[in-house]
């Protein structure tokens, strides 16, 4: 799945697209899946620091039939969204046949998977014949947070696969607005958290990779005992120096993300 996200950083603008035009169609017929990636960005950490912080309500209603409740999230990723749905659900009506449908992304490009599915999921409780039999899931590398504690509480509610990756010290994930009550900014879970550092903890799984399964280094990967933030993993490591932005990076799985690796065209 890292490799089909890092295609996101294939666009021929590095990822500066209109918002229709962030999603891309990737298929692996063997398995019946669709797999949505989204255009990553390479944000400096000044970039990061900078961006506007507005929130806006994410109507989880149809889902749970139940009003809204401060289930606010990023007013501008939520914006671009909204704007590419529309393109991206005539893509994926294109193909037949299909069971699966993964949203997947890097960065930025995951904080849109992550919306994307979720709007997918409300498109599926309205009743929309061609949608209603995908089995949909998520998976996003160095997501930043992106909506409050009860957004992200209502994301886990779902009952649908979402797996958030990240790995090492990376800051982003980590990037936090300032407390301010119910607007704190917290990730769903469920976290795998990859660090090559020697360090401890409280993850339930420990899987030691080696260099030639996976062309790296060994590495742990951590399941985080949470199904929001756990204090051991991703969101407990300090820095925001050079290392940390790095970490942004990967590997993950032997895929570093930022750049546009023809090696990453993977077969069908």
């Amino acid at each position: 799945m890292a490799q089909v996200a890092a295609l996101g950083y294939c666009s021929p603008t590095n990822g500066n697209e209109a918002p229709d035009k962030i999603a891309e169609i990737h298929l692996v017929p063997n398995e019946k899946e669709i797999i949505a990636y989204f255009w990553g960005k390479n944000l400096s950490p000044n970039e990061w620091k900078m961006r506007p912080k507005v929130l806006v309500n994410f109507d989880f209603s149809s889902l749970f039939n139940r009003p809204p409740d401060n289930t606010l999230v990023d007013k501008i990723w939520n914006m671009d969204v909204q704007v590419m749905l529309p393109q991206l659900y005539r893509k994926i009506q294109n193909y037949e046949n299909y069971e699966k449908l993964i949203f997947t992304g890097h960065g930025v490009g995951g904080a849109y998977a992550l919306l994307a599915g979720l709007y997918f999921e409300i498109e599926k409780s309205k009743g929309n014949g061609k949608f209603k039999d995908l089995q949909t899931a998520i998976v996003t590398f160095g997501q930043p947070r992106i909506g409050t504690a009860k957004f992200a509480r209502a994301v886990n509610e779902l009952g649908i696969l979402i797996a958030r990756v990240t790995n090492a010290n990376d800051y982003v994930p980590r990037k936090q607005l300032p407390p301010r009550n119910d607007f704190f900014y917290m990730h769903h879970g469920l976290e795998f958290w990859i660090d090559v550092r020697d360090c401890n903890c409280a993850g339930q799984a420990n899987v030691q990779g080696s260099e030639e399964e996976i062309g790296m280094e060994n590495f742990k990967l951590y399941t985080c005992p949470s199904s929001e933030e756990h204090p051991l993993c991703n969101v407990g490591q300090k820095g925001e120096d050079k290392t940390a932005y790095k970490a942004h990076k990967g590997p993950y799985f032997g895929v570093v993300m930022g750049l546009c690796d023809t090696r990453n065209l993977i077969g069908e």
